[in-house]
């Protein structure tokens, strides 16, 4: 059985024999120090969204959120070998992945609406033995996608429709509304500083369907 992942199919589209090694041969690709920092704003992020879907409204702990930011470098890191460059340390991690929450949930979560549902793992069998699977960070109500993303540069919504639309997909399978509409939350982190945007997508169905298929 091939279990496959919404980023993972379009590391296949990018390049076939980094997509072969890892998910066919099993080849573990180790991590560096912006996919630590990355997966534990995301922690706190996911944090902060499960209080306020608990509310009914943006009413959450943030101290919890930064600390649950700062335990996710711990267990992550306690589990998994990373890479740290030059300057770069499990310290730096915790600051800068709690420094991440501190600019999200201000600039971010204020501009954007509750998501009906956090962190919702889906799977589905696209062929005979074929198992795609994978995490959407939010689920709108109206079927919608968001999507978190963190780096040293401004991504671009181009780059994302693919890994948005099959969560779309997924997430339709699980009982969600149809919907083409996806959102990236981009926090940039810069030698000046942090930046954040809300950038929109446009999903494509067709595009995605041809690719997976």
């Amino acid at each position: 059985c091939i279990r496959d992942s919404p980023s993972s199919v379009g590391n296949a589209h990018d390049c076939l024999y980094r997509w072969y090694s890892q998910n066919i041969l099993g080849v573990r690709s180790i991590g560096g120090f912006n996919t630590l920092r990355g997966s534990s704003l995301h922690a706190g992020a996911a944090s902060i969204l499960t209080d306020c879907i608990e509310a009914g409204e943006k009413k959450f702990n943030i101290t919890a959120a930064k600390d649950k930011a700062a335990q996710e470098v711990d267990d992550l890191t306690s589990k998994s070998e990373y890479i740290f460059e030059d300057f770069q340390t499990k310290e730096l991690a915790i600051d800068e992945a709690v420094e991440g929450v501190e600019v999200w949930h201000k600039d971010i979560l204020t501009a954007i609406e509750i998501p009906e549902k956090v962190e919702i793992y889906s799977k589905a069998e696209i062929a005979d033995g074929i198992t795609i699977n994978g995490t959407a960070d939010q689920v709108m109500s109206d079927g919608s996608i968001a999507d978190i993303k963190t780096g040293a540069k401004k991504t671009t919504p181009n780059r994302h429709v693919m890994q948005l639309s099959i969560y779309q997909r997924l997430a339709h399978l699980e009982g969600a509304p149809e919907n083409n509409k996806g959102q990236i939350q981009n926090v940039v982190y810069t030698s000046k500083g942090i930046n954040s945007y809300i950038l929109d997508v446009k999903l494509d169905y067709e595009y995605t369907r041809r690719v997976v298929d």
